[in-house]
């Protein structure tokens, strides 16, 4: 089963978490590699399968991810599920809501998980 979990970015304290839920349940991490409201991308210490994926923002002072590119990887992934970290405040949700009809996938989303 694939499943896909879309985050704003790695913090350092979630690292050890993705890599236990892909090596147990093959969940990707799909993220942005920047920093986000003072969170600093810890992107490159991850050992298990994640993509980085573009962002786009409100502003130019990139702290709030307003929007994430994610049709390369649903395309690539062909995900079962998809949870979403703040997905509900993304324009990334209404898309994945109007796709989730097409491509028969579950979707858990919430503020913060």
């Amino acid at each position: 089963m694939n499943i896909l979990l879309f985050q704003r970015t790695i913090p350092s304290y979630r690292v050890k978490v993705f890599e236990q839920l892909y090596s147990c349940c093959n969940v990707v991490v799909c993220h942005s590699s920047v920093t986000i409201e003072g969170v600093e991308s810890y992107a490159a210490d991850m050992t298990t399968p994640n993509e980085i994926i573009p962002g786009y923002y409100l502003a130019t002072s990139k702290k709030k991810l307003f929007n994430q590119s994610i049709i390369p990887s649903l395309w690539a992934y062909k995900p079962e599920i998809i949870i979403g970290e703040y997905l509900l405040g993304l324009l990334t949700f209404g898309l994945l809501f109007f796709l989730n009809h097409f491509l028969d996938i579950s979707l858990l989303a919430g503020r913060t998980l």
